[in-house]
């Protein structure tokens, strides 16, 4: 754990703990990871939350990673979920400018996933059918105005978080009505 030190770069060494498993390298000054970060190929629970990085290195699309944290990066446009990402069971894009997410039918064993704060995502793909194991889903504070079906469909999912968005009301009261097992907070402070 690296975490919280202000770090403006890592060292190219980092990348000799080839059989790294956890890395939070969170709350830093990162801007990019060294290149010597793709030897980490052991690497399954990465918290990189609260840098600056626009893009991942290209390992992280190979590894079998099982958490992925990296809300509050400059990461923007089109986020790919790898297809090697069908073990990870959490996911946290929050607070980055993506606009679409795509592969979303790959995290087959996610349990929590959030887009908290993505104030450029307006939209979500209806690709959630394979999505079987989603409990906890965070879309608050984006300006998305309607949930697709294949998400809603899930028997797992139980909790959206849904304040601040530009769902309707009416929209909002359609959902609780034909989806009664879930629960649907628009207002967590309340």
């Amino acid at each position: 754990s690296l975490y919280g030190l202000n770090l403006k770069e890592l060292p190219d060494s980092f990348g000799n703990f080839l059989f790294l498993k956890f890395i939070d390298i969170s709350n830093n000054q990162l801007k990019e990871l060294p290149p010597s970060f793709n030897n980490l190929a052991e690497l399954e629970y990465a918290h990189i939350n609260g840098n600056t990085l626009n893009k991942l290195p290209a390992l992280f699309y190979q590894l079998e990673l099982k958490e992925l944290l990296i809300a509050g990066n400059l990461l923007a446009d089109t986020f790919s979920i790898a297809e090697s990402w069908r073990g990870l069971t959490r996911l946290n894009l929050s607070g980055t400018s993506i606009r679409h997410i795509s592969g979303i039918e790959h995290l087959r064993k996610v349990e929590r996933f959030r887009l908290t704060a993505c104030r450029n995502l307006e939209s979500l793909p209806d690709t959630f059918k394979k999505c079987r194991k989603l409990k906890f889903f965070y879309i608050d504070h984006t300006p998305i105005q309607e949930l697709p079906s294949s998400l809603l469909k899930l028997n797992s999912l139980y909790y959206i978080l849904l304040d601040e968005t530009e769902i309707l009301k009416t929209l909002l009261h359609e959902y609780r009505v034909r989806y009664p097992r879930k629960v649907f907070d628009d207002c967590p402070n309340c």
